[in-house]
């Protein structure tokens, strides 16, 4: 068909580490970006028009204490996502707005070489969740909304043996919460 879309963006990265000793080290990680949508209607409605600029800062944060071979961390960062050009479609009266979560981190591992294993657990915070909901549009795809307030937290779990340099056995495991904090 013949109803353009176009999607710009510019991004800027930069990583900042810090070594405070031998065993604690720091960071911090900044993204920018800007992100403009020009939709000129879809099939359904040719007549729906979409121009949104979008402007995200995306930093993340964290400390290591590193002794040996084992590894404490913690870890903090914000991100923002723009909806995808199909959410935009779902709805002619009710425009999608853009993901927000703050992810929180903590975990520990240690390495030798014959075991290894890690711990992480974490608690995700969402703003405006885009999330599949069972409905579907005109073309029977489906379609994804906005959550006001959602969470996920949880522990990951993994580990390593090596029993030669032939026969190696590694196995996960990730126990998680994943809720809608009041949504119908």
């Amino acid at each position: 068909y013949n109803l353009n879309a176009n999607k710009n963006e510019q991004s800027v990265y930069v990583k900042w580490i810090r070594k405070i000793n031998n065993n604690w080290e720091t960071y911090l990680d900044l993204q920018s970006r800007n992100v403009n949508y020009k939709i000129n209607g879809f099939r359904a409605n040719p007549n729906l028009t979409v121009d949104n600029k979008f402007h995200f800062i995306n930093p993340k944060a964290g400390i290591t204490y590193q002794k040996a071979n084992k590894k404490i961390y913690f870890s903090y960062s914000s991100a923002q996502k723009e909806p995808n050009r199909d959410d935009f479609e779902t709805s002619s009266t009710d425009a999608p707005k853009p993901e927000t979560l703050h992810d929180f981190e903590l975990g520990m591992e240690k390495k030798s070489a014959k075991v290894s294993w890690a711990i992480n657990t974490f608690y995700m915070y969402y703003r405006n969740q885009l999330v599949l909901t069972g409905e579907v549009n005109d073309v029977f795809a489906y379609t994804r909304r906005n959550i006001d307030k959602s969470y996920r937290a949880g522990i990951e779990m993994e580990g390593n043996v090596n029993f030669s340099s032939k026969i190696n056995l590694m196995a996960n495991l990730t126990l998680s919460t994943n809720k809608a904090i009041n949504f119908n």
